[in-house]
């Protein structure tokens, strides 16, 4: 009777290879899951022993495999309330834009009329060369 035959001992090279595989395996197996958790979580539909699918995937209802348009809802008008408050909001908005851009302008006015008088006085010091001194009291 033939006897068996010994089992070679792997290499370093082999083992490595094996524990790489494993682990590239083990993070395929983790990806492939979470693919199928995120596919399960748009898609509630099942097969029946047809094959025909039933249910309702990203797209809407399937129904013997065939997916049932459906409508897009058509935008509900706003009531007069509604638009109303719209405009009150959006006046609002405005009036604060403009007492904003004016408080802006103000404030570059009174910067400019400032640096002018401050350069103008400057000018009239020059002018009038240095003081005078006052005459020694006797």
């Amino acid at each position: 009777t033939p006897t068996e035959v010994p089992e070679r001992i792997p290499t370093d090279e082999k083992r490595y290879q094996a524990h790489f595989e494993g682990r590239i395996n083990a993070v395929n197996d983790s990806m492939v899951g979470e693919a199928e958790r995120r596919r399960r979580a748009n898609d509630w539909t099942f097969t029946d022993r047809n094959g025909r699918k039933w249910g309702i995937n990203e797209r809407g209802p399937v129904l013997g495999g065939r997916n049932v348009p459906v409508p897009v809802p058509v935008p509900i008008p706003r009531s007069a309330r509604d638009r109303e408050d719209a405009a009150r909001r959006e006046r609002d908005q405005r009036r604060e834009i403009d007492r904003q851009a004016e408080q802006t302008e103000r404030e570059r006015y009174l910067r400019d009329r400032g640096r002018a008088i401050r350069e103008r006085n400057d000018r009239e010091r020059e002018q009038k060369g240095p003081p005078a001194t006052p005459p020694p009291s006797p």
